[in-house]
């Protein structure tokens, strides 16, 4: 029972990517969060969207290097670590509202590099957890266990949803700030 309970928990190591990766298109339709950010378009908001390549890139060179000397195990806890880093800095967002920082550019830059800092938590996450399922995942299992971690960037995607369906009526910047807080 222990060992099909670590097994699930790794599996929702991918829910967080699906959600972190779909949670953008839905704040771009809540006003708080366009008007925190000075009303972006075009390049501003592609941009956003494009921080996903952006953020994986990053940890890439670092990855094998420390699964290879502290294990796969030590990649999932950098993984989500970074997440709740990111998370933690991230849901701080009314300080930059509220604080000294009234430029919409500088609060448009402190939310992507966030976003950046929690995109580069995947590649942990993805190159960990699923060597991690097969490893510990009884043969038999193994193949069911594996294509469970990956129908899991589904699940995090209709959270991400249905969280931001309904905080969208929130005020005062929660809108989007409770969705940035769940996700960790």
């Amino acid at each position: 029972m222990k060992l099909s309970w670590a097994i699930f928990v790794l599996t929702l190591a991918l829910t967080n990517n699906g959600y972190d990766g779909s949670l953008p298109n839905a704040l771009y339709k809540m006003p708080d969060f366009m008007d925190a950010l000075g009303n972006p378009t075009g390049v501003i908001l592609g941009t956003i969207s494009n921080e996903i390549v952006s953020g994986v890139f990053l940890p890439l060179y670092f990855i094998p290097r420390v699964i290879d000397k502290w294990g796969r195990k030590m990649g999932v806890i950098i993984g989500n670590f970074l997440i709740l880093i990111g998370v933690l800095f991230q849901s701080c967002r009314g300080a930059w509202i509220s604080g000294e920082i009234k430029d919409s550019r500088c609060i448009y830059a402190m939310f992507l590099l966030l976003r950046i800092a929690l995109r580069a938590s995947v590649p942990f996450l993805s190159v960990s957890a699923p060597a991690l399922i097969s490893k510990i995942s009884y043969p038999a299992h193994r193949q069911v266990c594996t294509s469970l971690y990956n129908t899991c960037w589904y699940l995090g995607a209709l959270v991400a949803a249905w969280v931001t369906y309904g905080t969208r009526n929130m005020t005062h910047h929660r809108n989007w700030g409770v969705p940035s807080i769940l996700q960790g």
